[in-house]
């Protein structure tokens, strides 16, 4: 199928790269193509009628990640039962494109914590969590909502861990609804 030429705009790029078709603002398309197919050697071809339609700019998330390095809890190569101290993990979204991320999730994995001395995996507990300023259900699935264009928003989990260690790894999951209430992979440039 091919794409017409819009009003008063290059072409659509053919990769598909909608960002670019739509960087800022709404941007009408007309469109119209062929369909072409074949049925037992006889080719078919008919004219496909024109619409306009109407692309809009997508988000373009940066997120950071912020943690302590070391965690504090009980020594297992001490007769003593060290106090088990909170450490926090904070992820940072911004939204540096001119389109809205819709119903933006961060689902994240169990952090990994390596026990100094054996290199063991730790046991951990999220013991409160926060959006902005404001404390949310402990859960390793954020509700981010709607990221408006130039807006910022901060989540924070705070958790306890069974030893003492070192912060070893993290992973997430980002998802969002797109301009036509569909669900996908997030748009993040870093």
């Amino acid at each position: 199928m091919a794409l017409a030429v819009c009003k008063g705009k290059p072409q659509v790029p053919p990769n598909g790269l909608l960002s670019l078709t739509a960087p800022k603002d709404d941007t009408l398309y007309d469109v119209g193509g062929t369909l072409s197919y074949s049925v037992g050697g006889s080719q078919f071809s008919f004219p496909l009628l024109p619409d306009t339609i109407t692309v809009k700019p997508n988000p373009s998330l940066i997120v950071h990640y912020f943690h302590e390095k070391y965690v504090h809890g009980d020594n297992p190569m001490t007769q003593t039962v060290e106090p088990v101290v909170p450490f926090s993990l904070a992820v940072m979204v911004m939204n540096k494109g001119y389109g809205i991320a819709r119903a933006l999730k961060i689902t994240s994995g169990q952090p990994e914590l390596i026990e100094n001395e054996k290199g063991l995996l730790v046991a951990f507990k999220i013991i409160g969590a926060q959006m902005g300023l404001n404390s949310i259900t402990p859960s390793l699935i954020v509700d981010f909502g709607d990221i408006s264009s130039s807006q910022t928003k901060t989540a924070r989990w705070l958790m306890t861990s069974s030893l003492m260690g070192k912060f070893y790894n993290y992973s997430a999951t980002f998802e969002n609804i797109n301009p036509l209430g569909d669900t996908q992979l997030s748009l993040l440039d870093d």
